[in-house]
């Protein structure tokens, strides 16, 4: 009966192996595809080179919001983010990306809409800074690098406080490393705010039983200021 054991367990050997190699197969991806719906972990940690008049913006900006007068970011007035932000804090909101050879659009799922268009040059830019900016991206290999430009200088680096100036250009490496994992490896580069480019990583996750809903930011104004300046919650009933 030995040689029975054996086949018995060659088979089953050969069965793990057809799983193992199904389960694979399953998730089989093109590392130039990014389509699908992918979610940001936890916020990075920003370590911005400011010189000397920027770091004075920021000290005193966070001085402002410790007092309770924080400074007003578009976001806070249902305004997007605007780059690098939509990209960084990606963990509030997830995003899908659309893929065609023309073009790759991030939806976010506050309503923010970022195009990388896939073209070699800035050629066709707006003279008018624009939240998002232009972005022209290009494979290099199995990486989108994406060159951004042209962006407002009233927008944040980080959430709420951190600033830039109109100089901001940014440049990313995004690669699909995983079936589930995208990595955005983004340098900033702004010489009228900074010492020097500087470099942070963020990493995205594929979420394939996640679909966007519908979020209009100004039916979740529920926050309302009253005289005395304290703050109430409005009935959305009302």
């Amino acid at each position: 009966m030995g040689w029975e054991k054996a086949i018995g367990a060659c088979l089953i050997g050969i069965a793990g192996i057809a799983l193992a190699a199904s389960a694979q197969a399953a998730q089989g991806f093109s590392p130039k595809d990014l389509t699908g719906v992918w979610a940001g972990g936890p916020p990075p940690k920003l370590d911005i080179p400011y010189n000397a008049e920027y770091a004075a913006i920021y000290k005193q900006r966070l001085d402002d919001a410790a007092a309770g007068k924080p400074y007003d970011d578009p976001a806070g007035r249902c305004i997007t983010s605007g780059m690098p932000a939509t990209m960084l804090w990606g963990s509030a909101y997830p995003g899908e990306f659309f893929q065609s050879p023309k073009q790759i659009t991030l939806l976010k799922e506050n309503g923010s809409v970022r195009r990388i268009r896939m073209r070699a040059d800035h050629d066709s830019i707006d003279d008018t800074p624009t939240y998002m900016g232009d972005s022209i991206g290009h494979w290099e290999g199995d990486t989108l690098v994406v060159d951004t430009v042209n962006m407002r200088a009233d927008t944040v680096l980080d959430r709420r406080l951190a600033p830039h100036s109109d100089a901001l250009h940014i440049i990313e490496r995004i690669r699909r490393t995983a079936y589930d994992t995208i990595e955005d490896q983004i340098t900033i580069r702004d010489p009228k705010a900074f010492t020097k480019d500087w470099v942070v990583t963020h990493v995205m996750t594929r979420k394939d039983d996640w679909e966007l809903r519908e979020f209009v930011c100004q039916d979740n104004n529920r926050f309302v200021m009253k005289a005395d300046g304290t703050t109430t919650i409005k009935d959305l009933k009302q």
